[in-house]
């Protein structure tokens, strides 16, 4: 049995253009997925102040949030949550949570605060010894709440 296939023209040009199409396709819908605020979040203990006298001597958790995305966001809070064990991180159900008014340096810092792409926020919150004890027996977590997104960016608080 022999199989003739006729390849014409306009055959080799319509698989052209619907392999074309579903490529230009594909990347729109990468384009779309990826436009719009991307937030980069961190957070470091045992910061220090200098040359501010009310804040010298102090010992801070500093927070960081930057817009590497396309679009604006606003920053709308800061949250710590405390978990036992592992058993209940991975349920997502927390010990303890607390709402943080972070410290700022600027008053234009403060919250909400509208974070363009390419800019970033700073806050700071005062290291209290509590949060040094639950770093230590358990897991604590920073999470920075912002308007494009119902789940919060979340980092891991290590305390030494």
């Amino acid at each position: 049995m022999e199989i003739k296939l006729n390849f014409t023209n306009t055959y080799l040009a319509a698989w052209w253009g619907a392999i074309l199409a579903s490529i230009v396709f594909l990347w729109d819908i990468y384009k779309w997925k990826t436009s719009g605020p991307q937030i980069r979040f961190s957070v470091k203990p045992n910061m220090k102040i200098f040359d501010i006298p009310i804040y010298e001597g102090k010992t801070f958790i500093s927070a960081t949030a930057e817009n590497i995305g396309t679009g604006a966001t606003t920053i709308t809070g800061l949250e710590f949550q405390y978990y036992k064990n592992w058993f209940k991180k991975i349920f997502k159900k927390p010990d303890s949570s607390w709402l943080i008014i972070p410290i700022t340096i600027a008053p234009e810092y403060k919250l909400p605060y509208v974070l363009n792409p390419g800019t970033i926020w700073k806050g700071l919150v005062l290291q209290a010894k509590e949060l040094a004890e639950k770093t230590r027996k358990g897991y604590l977590f920073c999470e920075l709440y912002y308007s494009q997104n119902r789940k919060p960016k979340r980092c891991r608080v290590i305390i030494k």
